[in-house]
């Protein structure tokens, strides 16, 4: 599976975990330890802290 950071570069990754509703995925590459999500939640400050506090809660790491 293939992942856009946030900075726009494309990244190679097999760990993911779906979040929230169908189709809204995270994922947590290696190269730069952060998680990224697709398409319409891209832009989603708060769904993006929801992400990054259920990361924290469960424990994965980048």
């Amino acid at each position: 599976m293939v992942q856009k950071t946030n900075q726009g570069k494309w990244v190679s990754t097999a760990l993911f975990t779906k979040i929230g509703r169908p189709g809204k995925v995270a994922t947590n590459y290696k190269l730069g330890g952060s998680i990224g999500y697709f398409g319409p939640t891209m832009k989603d400050k708060t769904l993006y802290r929801r992400i990054m506090s259920y990361a924290k809660q469960y424990g994965r790491k980048g």
